[in-house]
């Protein structure tokens, strides 16, 4: 499908369910949208984990771009897997699209992988438990009997694209890597393959050779397993291939079972048989294509343990997608289409830094949006500190012991939180692993990662890799099995995300913050979400669930929400006492008086929620429209007034820097023009304003105070509360 060059709009998505009536999990959306990427999986848009379908994040994705479905879409490309890539045109909402093609299961994967790494030139191996059947009907419900894909290796070249060399297990009956993985999974007490990740784990914790048997055979160019395929009974499918190989793995642990030196063992087997199948395959490959890079997709590429054995065979890189699994689908569809004969020659955006993979639709993170959502929420005790960039204050409660919960305006795209939907800990801190365990219903073999600035990789980790995506487990050096033991796991390794230096993230600028306090260039990351839910996806989702955990400290864009006050003030980002300051809350135009002579800052919060009804944000800077401070330089105004939806302010000290802007918005606040000093804070309703009021503020009369007002805050109401402080230009003589 031939279509110009100047503008493209793609749409990429994966079905619910096949023909058959099989459900496909991990489904999503994605968009491309004339060079920009927008992505999400199905289950942050539902909540709801391993969600199926697109709907959801679809029409999340075009409220986000404001495009029409039929209108504005140049092409649908849709995969599906357990049938074959025909029945994707089948079957689904969008089946009745004219501009709908369909995607090869394994092809997408390799087309993510590929297009997404930047590489001029490489391999590409997707494994998985299963793409496409390759032949049969098109409706069945036993897809294993019928030949299918399991591993596909492709050589991928910028110029000629990706072109399929090889397969393995694609035979009726073959159990390939992914397939084997998931048996063993259920055989160890858990009921699906989406618990893939908790075997890896406990490989960990056991002895790579207590098991001494081979299970996949090698003959130098195809690999093979002893056992058929038998996807309704993974635990019998154990129980046979212990026979094979002549090896005794004992029964099969229940689900709630206790976790035996024997389970252990046999994860670390089928964990060390998956590595070694890999490398023997891989190396051949590499050899006989004269290739130095390879690129990973599937299922099987979320093994960040195998994942990590392949650094040593690839010397010129490993690339690991954001999205390796089938949630990546929808923009593997995307990359795929876009790069299909005829439509070449448009921009294909590669992804390699963590903010690269931040392409969910965003909220909207301003004081009027925060202050709403805590109200709705029924949360207007908690406290709110307003900074240009939070990451000072986030590193110093980091580096004090505090967990931090952290909300970026646009998702991270895949399993893993990258730093904008993320829990932030300090690694140093052996104990805070049972404290997230517990947090988040984890077992407790589960590891957390770390997040490092790659600029001090050598003295953390071996090999120095980059691993913005948490694709490796890479091993921790002596020193940091020392000093950040709460990101090593049993065995030694960590599952690093590295972060650019000149990424200039927010998790970057609070990595350096934190280096700066405490020389350890690390943090803990986790995903910001309770045990057995998606990710957080919205504010109020974000807000909700951080209100029900022990944590006190959460960041929403620039903004720093507190739940409870701390024991000390110096403890929280605010600057000496209250005791000179005058405050004062007018009812009715009547003046009550706040206690500032109370012993805590605390107090003073505390009654100016209880006088408001508001949530209290703490500024910490005046940002300030050009034409009012030239008012100020020559002695009209006195003081500004603040409107904040269901919010009042207190100022972080008595003297703030002010940043002169060119209109009403919050403007560049690298360097103040001036500084204030706070003399007084009055707070009042804005239909209570008198021409006093206006006068001081440096307008003429009430009705031109109204007018600028109702122009800088259009929302605004006469029954709002607005903060008035008493001002003066600090750094005058």
């Amino acid at each position: 499908m031939a279509l110009g060059r100047q503008q493209m709009k793609v749409l990429g998505v994966s079905k619910q369910q096949t023909l058959g009536g099989q459900r496909i999990r991990n489904g999503g959306s994605a968009l491309y949208v004339d060079g920009e990427i927008f992505a999400l999986s199905e289950d942050k848009a539902q909540g709801r984990k391993y969600a199926c379908g697109y709907e959801e994040s679809l029409s999340a994705l075009l409220r986000h771009t404001g495009l029409d479905l039929d209108r504005d879409i140049d092409i649908v490309a849709v995969s599906t897997c357990c049938e074959p890539e025909t029945a994707a045109l089948k079957g689904h909402p969008l089946e009745a699209h004219p501009k709908l093609v369909s995607v090869n299961h394994h092809f997408s994967h390799a087309a993510l992988a590929f297009h997404a790494s930047g590489y001029d030139r490489s391999l590409v191996v997707i494994n998985d438990a299963g793409g496409n059947t390759l032949s049969g009907p098109e409706v069945t419900a036993r897809w294993w009997e019928h030949p299918r894909e399991q591993a596909s290796y492709y050589l991928a070249d910028k110029r000629s694209g990706i072109r399929l060399i090889d397969r393995d297990f694609d035979k009726p009956f073959d159990v390939g890597l992914g397939e084997m993985y998931r048996a063993f999974t259920h055989y160890l007490g858990w009921t699906s393959s989406v618990y893939s990740s908790y075997t890896m784990a406990l490989a960990g914790h056991g002895d790579r050779d207590a098991v001494p048997a081979e299970l996949f055979s090698f003959d130098g160019h195809h690999l093979s397993a002893p056992i058929r395929n038998d996807p309704g009974d993974p635990i019998g499918m154990i129980t046979r291939l212990g026979r094979a190989l002549g090896v005794n793995f004992g029964e099969p642990r229940s689900p709630k079972g206790a976790i035996l030196r024997i389970h252990r063992d046999l994860a670390a087997f089928i964990q060390r048989s998956i590595e070694d199948a890999l490398r023997k395959k891989l190396t051949v490959l590499a050899k006989k294509h004269g290739v130095d890079r390879v690129c990973l997709a599937g299922g099987t590429a979320l093994n960040v343990v195998a994942n990590g054995t392949l650094l040593e065979v690839f010397p010129g890189g490993v690339y690991v997608p954001s999205a390796p699994g089938d949630d990546g689908q929808c923009l593997g569809n995307v990359y795929a289409a876009l790069t299909a004969d005829g439509n070449r020659g448009f921009a294909v955006p590669s992804i390699n830094t963590s903010l690269d993979a931040c392409v969910g639709p965003g909220d909207k993170i301003d004081s009027a949006a925060v202050a709403g959502t805590l109200k709705k929420c029924g949360l207007t005790s908690y406290v709110v500190f307003e900074t240009a960039d939070f990451s000072d204050i986030a590193a110093k409660f980091l580096a004090a012991g505090s967990v931090v919960c952290v909300f970026q305006r646009q998702s991270e795209f895949g399993p893993r939180a990258l730093g904008a939907r993320s829990i932030l800990a300090d690694p140093r801190r052996a104990d805070v692993v049972h404290e997230l365990n517990a947090l988040k219903r984890r077992d407790w073999f589960m590891p957390f990662a770390p997040a490092a600035l790659a600029s001090h990789m050598q003295d953390w980790f071996a090999p120095v890799a980059s691993s913005p995506f948490m694709s490796f487990a890479l091993q921790a050096t002596p020193r940091a099995l020392q000093q950040i033991p709460a990101v090593v796991n049993a065995d030694g390794t960590a599952r690093v995300q590295t972060v650019e230096d000149g990424e200039n993230s927010p998790l970057s600028r609070t990595l350096y913050s934190f280096y700066g306090m405490t020389g350890i260039p690390v943090l803990l990351n986790t995903s910001f979400n309770h045990g057995g839910s998606p990710i957080v996806q919205t504010m109020e989702q974000a807000v909700d669930s951080f209100s029900s955990m022990p944590v006190n400290v959460l960041v929403l864009g620039r903004f720093i929400v507190v739940k409870s006050l701390s024991p000390a003030p110096s403890d929280l980002p605010l600057e000496g006492s209250f005791d000179d300051l005058s405050m004062q809350v007018f009812r009715a135009g009547s003046p009550t008086a706040v206690d500032v002579s109370v012993p805590s800052v605390r107090s003073v919060i505390r009654q100016l929620q209880d006088y408001t009804e508001s949530v209290v944000f703490v500024r910490t800077q005046f940002p300030l429209y050009g034409q009012y401070l030239d008012w100020m330089r020559q002695g009209q105004k006195h003081t500004t007034i603040r409107f904040r939806r269901d919010a009042v302010e207190i100022p972080f000290s008595k003297r703030l820097p002010l940043f002169e802007t060119s209109d009403y918005g919050p403007g560049d606040r690298t360097h103040p023009a001036e500084h204030v000093q706070i003399n007084g804070v009055r707070y009042h309703r804005f239909g209570e304003l008198t021409l006093e009021d206006a006068e001081k503020d440096g307008f003429r009369d009430v009705a031109h105070m109204r007018h600028d007002l109702k122009t800088i805050y259009p929302t605004m109401q006469d029954n709002d509360w607005v903060t008035v402080y008493d001002i003066e230009l600090a750094d005058r003589s």
